[in-house]
């Protein structure tokens, strides 16, 4: 199989910490083909149990259960040891996603970063007018991707989260800030968020933007859950909100694979809301009410 390296990562963690609970256990001599449905039922109430959340539980669980599947076709096993009745997950905890900036905090903060740190503040407007991710898509991307004549941002397949390659419409305004970043008539070669807060051969360690946003957080006195991400979900809500975009185009510039998560992301932003409730509720001091 071809996966993204987000991908892999996720399969090697998954296998990674089964395979220090066998060991823990005793168990890490047992032969692949002997571990049994109840060790996966076991393995789960000590996910459970852990630090990690529904999702990621239920993530590693179904990892595993395809690399067993992945051993069934080599025939290294005879069976798949899975049973759903027995596997535990916790309960949905907290949402730690990325909450939105306060909006009026959102242009002086802005404007601070812009003045004292360009580079990220190129990044937070990448993330605002683009939709894209503050993880590989934003720290690995080369001026090559800038198609700043057509207004084209291109994301690569091998550092997108879907894997795939996604062509994302750059307003005018995000154009004019990359020109004047530099990218115009740049090396196509270089990291566009590359090494000592400029174009580079080099680009910046992994969380190094997060590192430099949180002490604008801090900062502002922001909540710990305003996070890098947070400026991806401030675009997404100001399309929303305008109605610049509908449902299905909303989707396609996030790039979402099932419109089922862009519904979910509608959700959040503006939550169970009904618009003719909103704008059409009768006023009891306009109107006559009959019993």
């Amino acid at each position: 199989m071809q996966v993204t390296r987000t991908t892999y990562l996720g399969y090697t963690r998954a296998a990674f910490l089964f395979g220090e609970w066998l060991k823990e256990h005793g168990l890490d001599s047992k032969p692949m083909r002997k571990i049994s449905a109840q060790d996966i039922a076991d393995f789960s109430i000590h996910l459970a149990q852990s630090k990690f959340d529904k999702p990621t539980c239920e993530s590693f669980i179904m990892r595993i259960r395809s690399v067993f599947k992945y051993a069934l076709k080599r025939g290294e096993v005879v069976t798949v040891p899975f049973d759903r009745d027995l596997i535990v997950l916790p309960k949905k905890g907290k949402d730690h996603s990325a909450a939105l900036i306060p909006s009026h905090i959102m242009p002086v903060l802005l404007q601070d970063i812009k003045e004292h740190d360009p580079q990220l503040f190129l990044a937070c407007m990448m993330e605002f007018y683009c939709g894209t991710r503050p993880g590989r898509e934003i720290r690995l991307i080369k001026v090559r991707n800038f198609d700043l004549v057509n207004g084209i941002l291109t994301i690569d397949a091998d550092k997108s989260k879907n894997g795939k390659v996604g062509r994302i419409t750059m307003s005018n305004d995000f154009i004019e800030m990359c020109k004047g970043y530099g990218i115009e008539g740049a090396d196509p070669d270089l990291y566009v968020f590359g090494k000592n807060h400029r174009l580079d051969t080099r680009h910046l360690s992994e969380n190094m933007l997060t590192f430099r946003f949180n002490k604008y957080r801090t900062k502002y006195q922001l909540s710990t859950d305003v996070k890098l991400y947070s400026f991806k979900h401030m675009g997404a809500s100001y399309l929303v909100h305008s109605k610049v975009l509908d449902i299905l185009e909303l989707k396609e510039h996030l790039r979402h694979s099932d419109l089922s998560a862009t519904q979910h992301y509608v959700k959040k932003v503006l939550g169970d809301k009904n618009e003719a409730i909103r704008t059409q509720f009768p006023n009891p001091l306009k109107v006559h009410c009959q019993a």
